[in-house]
Formats: structure tokens, C-alpha cells, sequence
């Protein structure tokens, strides 16, 4: 293969890595799918000039380990305890009655309104983290020709809201068999394998 096709390959296996990545992603933000969890608490530490609220949140979450990886390696797969963000300050428009004059109006959400958001924040943070390392792993496996891991991945992604942790290795390990079975006595390169390949050449 000529340097030019092999540029070609190369950049399709990143374009296709990004694909998988953007589908883990999508998997990663849905509750069940990416995580179990819930905020037990908040509580509103100050408020600076512009309406900005400091939140204190105590939180309960559990990451799916096919999609924050970095989660789990770093201690933090099953996280419970404090938690500080910013709620950014939301302006609405006040008429007045009598003059019809607009004004900008502070809208304070409330606890539970700050309890999802808190959720929310802690979950991005963990995601961002995961993002590049997921990347990573998801090129890696094109380049290693190991393509029907990803299959594996997903089985992970898809046992995570049946059994948790463990129904998401249960799956992942299942496919894993049934990959390496259909290497061995079916096709040399298995299914994902041939469908990788005509995608491609």
C-alpha cells in the first residue's frame, strides 16, 4: 500500500473512532446507561455579584466502568461525599404593572432544581475526564485490529443498567467468548472484523 493509502486508512480509523467515541458519549450522559445515581443534599455556601450561587452538594453515583474508565481507575467509580459547583445566575424580565418598563429579574432555583444540577455537574466533570482516555482506547482498537471489542464495549454499556457493575463485565465477558469462539471456529477475523474491513479498503 502506497504512503498515501496508508494516510488514507489511518484517517478513516480516526474518523471512525470518533464515531464510536460521540455513541459512548450519548451512553455515558443517559442516567441508567451511564450511571446510577442521586443527590442527597445541597446546600447554598454564598452568592458572588453577578448571582452566581456557591452549592455544596452531597452526592450518591455510581459510573458505568465502560464509560468512565478514568472514574474507576482514579477511586472515584463509586463516589459518595461532597461535591462544589457553580449554578450559573439565570435573568428573567420583570414588567412593571403600572409603567410597562422592562426590568432583569434573578431566578433562584429551587432545591431540587439545584439537587439535578448537581447531578449533572458531577457527571460532566467525570465525563471530560473519560472522554481523551476513551479516545484513546477506541483508536487503539482500530489500530490493533481487534475490532470486535468494540461489540464487547457496548455488551458492557448494555449489562450496566440490569445488573450494575457486575452485569456490565457479565456481558462484556459473554461477548468476549462468543467474539473469540467465532475467531476460532467460524471466521479467522470475525463478523466486526469483515464489516471493519469493507468500510475500510
Amino acid at each position: 500500500m502506497s504512503k498515501k493509502g496508508k494516510i488514507i486508512v489511518l484517517l478513516k480509523k480516526i474518523l471512525f473512532a470518533l464515531g464510536v467515541l460521540f455513541f459512548l458519549t450519548i451512553f455515558s450522559m443517559l442516567p441508567n446507561f451511564g450511571y446510577f445515581g442521586r443527590t442527597i443534599d445541597v446546600t447554598i455556601e454564598g452568592e458572588d455579584d453577578y448571582g452566581n450561587l456557591y452549592v455544596l452538594a452531597c452526592c450518591d453515583v455510581t459510573y458505568n466502568p465502560f464509560l468512565y474508565p478514568v472514574s474507576w481507575l482514579d477511586g472515584n467509580g463509586h463516589f459518595r461525599g461532597g461535591f462544589r459547583f457553580i449554578s450559573m445566575a439565570l435573568y428573567g424580565a420583570y414588567v412593571s404593572p403600572s409603567t410597562g418598563d422592562y426590568f432583569p429579574r434573578r431566578y433562584y432555583p429551587s432545591k431540587w432544581e439545584l439537587m439535578e444540577e448537581a447531578l449533572s455537574a458531577l457527571t460532566l466533570h467525570q465525563l471530560y475526564i473519560s472522554i481523551p482516555f476513551n479516545f484513546i482506547i477506541v483508536l487503539l482498537i482500530g489500530l490493533l485490529r481487534v475490532e470486535d471489542l468494540y461489540l464487547c464495549i457496548f455488551g458492557g454499556v448494555v449489562g450496566f443498567p440490569i445488573g450494575g457493575e457486575a452485569g456490565a463485565f457479565l456481558f462484556f465477558l459473554a461477548l468476549l467468548l462468543v467474539s473469540v469462539y467465532v475467531r476460532l471456529r467460524v471466521a479467522k477475523e470475525g463478523i466486526i472484523i469483515k464489516v471493519w474491513n469493507s468500510i475500510m479498503l
